[in-house]
C-alpha cells in the first residue's frame, strides 16, 4: 500500500511518460495484434517507477520473508516466475531499464523499513 500510494504521489507531482512503442508494427500476426491492443490499452504515462514492478518484487520478497509460503513449492515457483513478468514490462516496451531500476530501489528502500524492524 506504501508503494503503490508513492508512486501516485510521484506521477501526481511530477508527470511522466516515454515514447518506446512501435507506431507501426512490421509484421502482421496474432503476436503482434496482441501487442498493439495491449498498448492501446495501456498508455506509456506516469511508468516511472515501474508500479508492475513494485508490485511483482513486494510479492517476491514477501514470499521469501514468510516461513509458511517458503515451505510451498508452488510460491517458489511463482517468485521465480516474477522475474519474468519484470523482464516481459522491458520486452513489450511498457517500461525502461530506468522505471525498473526505479522500482527496484523503491522496493529495497520499503524493505528496510518495513522487514528490518521485525522481531526474529
Amino acid at each position: 500500500f506504501t508503494g503503490m500510494t508513492i508512486f501516485l504521489i510521484i506521477s501526481t507531482i511530477f508527470p511522466n511518460g516515454q515514447d518506446l512503442r512501435p507506431v507501426v508494427f512490421e509484421r502482421d500476426n496474432v503476436f503482434c495484434g496482441y501487442g498493439a491492443d495491449a498498448d492501446r490499452a495501456d498508455t506509456c504515462t506516469n511508468v516511472f517507477p515501474s508500479l508492475h514492478v513494485f508490485n511483482t518484487l513486494s510479492v517476491c520478497i514477501a514470499v521469501h520473508e514468510s516461513e509458511k509460503l517458503k515451505k510451498h513449492k508452488a510460491a517458489a515457483i511463482g517468485v521465480h516466475i516474477a522475474a519474468l513478468i519484470i523482464l516481459a514490462t522491458m520486452f513489450l516496451k511498457q517500461h525502461s531499464v530506468l522505471d525498473v531500476f526505479g522500482a527496484v530501489i523503491m522496493a529495497y528502500v520499503l524493505y528496510k523499513v518495513v522487514y528490518d524492524g521485525k522481531e526474529d
